[in-house]
C-alpha cells in the first residue's frame, strides 16, 4: 500500500512525538513536539516511502566499500582452550553490518594476518556501523568483538559505538561517500533550542542525513530520545562524569603502573590492592568505555609470538580521566564526612 502525502505527515508526526518521551507530556510541551515534528515530516514527504524500516527509496546511492580486518586468521589453541563458550558461539571470524540488520557475515581469509569482505550496498551520506566477530578477541572481551585493525576502503576505522549483539557489544561507525571515500562518522548537527533561558538545552538532528533518507525516521527519533533523556536530567548534570567503583579501580591501578599498565598487570594491581579478583573480559569492557568517554588513552605494543601473534594493549589515563577521580573522590568524601564514628563502631 502506498500512503499519500498528507497520511505520511501524520504517520512520521506521530512517530516522532512518541520517540521525543515517554511518558504523558504537558499542553506546552506537547505543542512544542508536534511543531517539530511537523516540520520533520514536511521535509520527510519529499522523499518518503511507505515503511520507514522498508527498501531505500528508487535511485539512493550506495557505494562499494572493502573492509579488511588486520589479525591472524588461525584460531589460537590456549584462547581456544581457556574461553571455550565464547569461542564456540563466534564459531568464525564474521562482520555485522548495520545497513542489512546486523546478520553475521563471514570474513574472507587472505594469508595469515588478513581477513576481506566487499560490499556494494553501503548506503552513502549517512552513519553505518559494523561490528567485527573474531573468536581470538575472546581472551579481551567476552562477547569476541573487535574493534581494532578494522579498516574501510583504506580508512582505519577509529570512531567505536555501541551495537546490538549479546547485549550491546563494541562496533565502529562510518561515513561513506558516493566516490567510495570513507571517513570515520563523528555527527554534525543542527541545533533546536527548547526550554527556559535559564536552563537552556537542545535536541539535535544530524545535517548529514540527506532528504531521501529522512523516511527512515527511527535514526532520527532515536537521537532525539537520547537528547530528550538529558533534557529530562538537567543542564547541571551534563558536567558531572560519574564513575562506578570498577572504573575507579581501573583509572587508579593504571596511574599506580605508569607505562606499565596493560591488561595482565592491571588485573594484579588491582587485586593486590583491593582484594578484588578481576577477570580480562571484564576489564577490556572496561577499557572501551572509559576510552569512548576520553579518560583513557590507549596504544598497542609490537606483535609477540608469545600471544599467537596479537599485541599487547597498554592504556593511560587522560587529563580528563584525572579530573574524574578527582571529582568521584570528592563526592564520596562529602558522603564520608561525619560518619567516622558510626562507620568505626563507636556509636
Amino acid at each position: 500500500m502506498i500512503l499519500g502525502a498528507s497520511e505520511r505527515s501524520s504517520r512520521l508526526q506521530r512517530i516522532v512525538r512518541v520517540c521525543l518521551t515517554n511518558r504523558p507530556v504537558s499542553r506546552r510541551r506537547s505543542m512544542r513536539a508536534t511543531r517539530f515534528a511537523r516540520l520533520l515530516a514536511s521535509l520527510a514527504v519529499l522523499g518518503c516511502g511507505d515503511d520507514p524500516s522498508g527498501p531505500e527509496p528508487s535511485g539512493a546511492v550506495t557505494a562499494t566499500v572493502q573492509f579488511v580486518y588486520a589479525a591472524p586468521t588461525a584460531t589460537d589453541p590456549e584462547v581456544a582452550a581457556n574461553f571455550p563458550q565464547c569461542v564456540q558461539g563466534v564459531s568464525v571470524t564474521h562482520i555485522h553490518p548495520s545497513w542489512r540488520g546486523y546478520p553475521a557475515i563471514p570474513l574472507a581469509a587472505v594469508g595469515a594476518e588478513r581477513w576481506e569482505i566487499s560490499f556494494t550496498d553501503v548506503p552513502v551520506g549517512a552513519e553505518q556501523r559494523i561490528r567485527i566477530s573474531d573468536p581470538n578477541t575472546c581472551a579481551l572481551n567476552p562477547t569476541g568483538a573487535s574493534t581494532e585493525g578494522v579498516s574501510a576502503n583504506g580508512t582505519l576505522l577509529t570512531r567505536i559505538v555501541d551495537t546490538p549483539g549479546s547485549g550491546i557489544e563494541p562496533g565502529l561507525a562510518f561515513l561513506a561517500a558516493a566516490d567510495g571515500t570513507v571517513t570515520p562518522y563523528h555527527v554534525r548537527s543542527a541545533t533546536f533550542g527548547v526550554g527556559r533561558a535559564s536552563a537552556r538545552s537542545s535536541l539535535r538532528v544530524p545535517l548529514d542525513l540527506p532528504l531521501a533518507r529522512l523516511p527512515r525516521v527511527a535514526y532520527i527519533a532515536c537521537n532525539l530520545r537520547l537528547q530528550s533523556r538529558q533534557l529530562r536530567r538537567g543542564a547541571h548534570m551534563a558536567t558531572k562524569r560519574y564513575l562506578g567503583e570498577f572504573e575507579q579501580m581501573v583509572l587508579l591501578a593504571a596511574l599506580h603502573l605508569k607505562e606499565d599498565a596493560y591488561g595482565v598487570r592491571l588485573t594484579e594491581e588491582i587485586s593486590e590492592r583491593s582484594g578484588r579478583e578481576v577477570s580480562r573480559g571484564a576489564l577490556y569492557v572496561t577499557f572501551d568505555r572509559l576510552e569512548r568517554k576520553g579518560l583513557i588513552g590507549s596504544r598497542y605494543g609490537d606483535a609477540s609470538d608469545t600471544r599467537g601473534g596479537r599485541r599487547r594493549r597498554y592504556v593511560s589515563v587522560t587529563a580528563e580521566g584525572v579530573e574524574a577521580l578527582r571529582e568521584s573522590r570528592e563526592a564520596l568524601l562529602g558522603l564520608w564526612r561525619g560518619l567516622e564514628a558510626e562507620l568505626d563502631g563507636h556509636a
